[in-house]
């Protein structure tokens, strides 16, 4: 008897979790994908996990990350979008969710390209909210910062000791840093021939974020619903009054906006200069090392197992 409730249970949560609609947020690294995450995941008919997912192994190897043998195609299509349910899903029993979801950050083309594929396949029916950042040269301070003092979101750890110090960067390794989030947008953009994507500007959402909130839960399927529960708060002064060479950065964001891809010379010393200032950051924390590494041998893996 027991187990027929529970089976009983299972079923109903299965089709319960049939009839949300699922979202997936994704942008860069410091573009505002952590304020629209808190907006969702605050409204009373959302469930959300409260941090963020990983890319990989759910996207990248989802139910065989858990398994080794022979794999069964059937199993291993239907477990991508199972697995993403059970993790999403978690406290949508609670809420009484019409929808649930999650956001991730992508970091590189790369990344952007695993995903991609990946949802194209596995995840079709996926609602995409596409976050993004005009302002290239503020979010490249954020990071920057972030990796300097360690606190990301004004809920952190000694964000109320926090010290904002100018800076100024040197071109090459802008530009360098540009031409990735451009070309990671640009892998993104690929799903809008197979998704319903929502682009959420990270500057309209300031100027008007009443109008963000609206489009959110309409793309969604919730009900509109006053935003109470936001807490965060901006964390960085505005660009130019931290970064000296602010308004230079941004003539070469422009430049690389209006022209074609650099070719030759010039673009591989702006990649060679932003992989050293990486490779700096990663050199001076072991646990960064460490966790590269780790991202390094799970890409290989992949590569091994789609080959």
């Amino acid at each position: 008897m027991r187990a027929s409730n529970a089976n009983g249970n299972m079923l109903n949560r299965a089709n319960s979790a049939m009839k949300r609609q699922r979202y997936l947020i994704m942008g860069h690294q410091r573009s505002g994908t952590t304020l629209i995450h808190s907006i969702l995941k605050g409204h009373p008919r959302v469930a959300a996990l409260n941090d963020e997912l990983r890319i990989a192994p759910l996207f990248t190897r989802g139910v065989s990350t858990f398994t080794f043998g022979n794999d069964v195609p059937e199993e291993i299509e239907a477990g991508y979008l199972a697995l993403f349910d059970a993790i999403t899903a978690i406290r949508a029993a609670h809420k009484n969710a019409l929808a649930h979801g999650a956001k991730v950050t992508c970091g590189s083309p790369d990344v952007a390209r695993q995903l991609v594929e990946s949802l194209q396949r596995y995840f079709r029916d996926l609602k995409i909210i596409h976050v993004v950042r005009r302002d290239l040269v503020a979010q490249f301070g954020s990071e920057d910062s972030m990796r300097r003092t360690g606190v990301a979101h004004s809920w952190s750890r000694g964000y109320a000791q926090r010290r904002i110090h100018n800076v100024r960067f040197n071109p090459w390794v802008f530009e360098g840093y540009a031409s990735r989030c451009l070309r990671t947008q640009g892998e993104v953009d690929t799903l809008r021939g197979t998704h319903a994507v929502l682009d959420v500007v990270y500057e309209d959402y300031l100027a008007n974020p009443e109008s963000v909130h609206a489009q959110l839960f309409e793309f969604v399927g919730v009900p509109h619903s006053e935003v109470t529960w936001l807490e965060a708060r901006k964390l960085m002064p505005p660009p130019d009054r931290y970064i000296d060479n602010y308004a230079a950065l941004t003539n070469v964001l422009q430049q690389m906006r209006g022209d074609p891809p650099q070719l030759g010379g010039a673009r591989l010393r702006a990649q060679v200069a932003f992989f050293l200032y990486r490779l700096r950051w990663v050199l001076a924390s072991p646990r960064r090392m460490r966790e590269s590494l780790l991202r390094l041998a799970r890409r290989q893996r992949h590569s091994s197992s789609v080959a």
